[in-house]
């Protein structure tokens, strides 16, 4: 009798507790997370907070899946989903960059309400994070030019230099750049970044000015900023440089009005008062329009310029000089010129 009854017992024991083989599919990682993030729907309050609270103790796995949640027809999923997010935004370096580049990716998305809370929050995130973030590019090697707080002692712009020679920083840095939601102006020298990180500034969406001298942007690349950055001034130099001023007046050609001693056109014997009327076959009806045909040139390279010296008709040929950064006196200047140490303007590949 007694051996029946163990013999009961534990049939009765195996019918109840599922052995580990058949252990529900719910505990499972993949599972658990899919769970959760529609539990963050459920009818429960409790339920949509228990599982709120366990994915951000989840952290780094659960980001994928909340970025695709983010974005759910389901309103308090995708609010929901988005909560998460910010949470981490705070949280250790690897998960608040995770979830960094996951609000990004949603920002992306217009005209929904989403990608703009997505935006919203990275704003008041980096806003916050900005002045650690800035004296890690400075650390970097990049120079600050000018930079001003607000009555709260928060930074409100930057100015930023980044050299070739002095930059330290890889391709991964470049996520600083679009931590410093205050950064205006950039100015970038030299092959600093290929054509694909240069193509990622323009995420900078805030830049009122961006400055590309010697970079070796395409026109391709050139057409794919000024899209992405409608409201950004761009200026793109591949590092020629002739080195006169002219007058910004339309007309039938550029005036010369001064030649940079020891530059390109010195040594080509452009003067004072000469019309430049072509370059390479194109017509120079300002000194806009030079500068514009010869923001495709690199230093090295030879141009055939037409010029009216009086009643004579000239032609030259120059082989373009290379624009340095030292030829900037305090920082970058806006416009078409470049301000000399000795106060006199050139021409450059802008």
């Amino acid at each position: 009798m007694k051996i029946y009854f163990c013999l009961l017992t534990l049939a009765l024991l195996f019918a109840v507790v599922p052995s580990f083989a058949e252990e529900p599919a719910a505990d499972n990682p993949p599972a658990k997370l899919d769970q959760l993030v529609a539990d963050l729907d459920a009818n429960e309050f409790a339920v949509r907070e228990r599982a709120s609270t366990a994915l951000v103790k989840i952290g780094l796995p659960a980001i994928e899946r909340l970025t695709q949640a983010a974005t759910s027809k389901s309103l308090e999923q995708a609010h929901r989903s988005l909560g998460v997010l910010e949470q981490l935004l705070e949280g250790e370096e690897g998960v608040s960059d995770a979830a960094e580049q996951a609000l990004s990716q949603i920002s992306r998305q217009q005209n929904t309400w989403s990608a703009q809370r997505a935006d919203l929050a990275l704003q008041q995130t980096r806003l916050l994070k900005q002045r650690k973030c800035l004296d890690k590019v400075k650390a970097l090697g990049a120079e600050v030019v000018d930079e001003g707080a607000d009555e709260n002692g928060e930074l409100s712009y930057v100015t930023l230099i980044i050299k070739a020679e002095s930059w330290k920083g890889t391709d991964k840095d470049l996520r600083l750049l679009r931590s410093l939601p205050s950064l205006r102006a950039l100015s970038v020298f030299g092959t600093v970044f290929n054509e694909s990180q240069l193509l990622t500034l323009g995420e900078l969406k805030e830049l009122t000015a961006l400055n590309l001298y010697a970079t070796k942007l395409s026109n391709a690349g050139l057409t794919k900023l000024q899209a992405e950055m409608p409201y950004t001034r761009i200026d793109r130099s591949n590092g020629g440089m002739l080195g006169v001023s002219g007058d910004q007046i339309g007309g039938n050609g550029c005036m010369v009005n001064t030649v940079q001693p020891d530059s390109a056109a010195a040594a080509a014997g452009i003067e004072p008062e000469d019309m430049i009327l072509s370059m390479d076959g194109k017509e120079v009806d300002s000194f806009t329009e030079l500068t514009k045909h010869i923001s495709e040139k690199s230093g090295g390279d030879v141009v055939k310029l037409k010029i009216q010296r009086g009643e004579q008709k000239l032609d030259k040929e120059v082989k373009l000089g290379e624009w340095k950064p030292e030829h900037l006196k305090n920082g970058f200047r806006g416009g078409n010129t470049i301000i000399l140490q000795n106060g006199q303007r050139i021409i450059m590949a802008k």
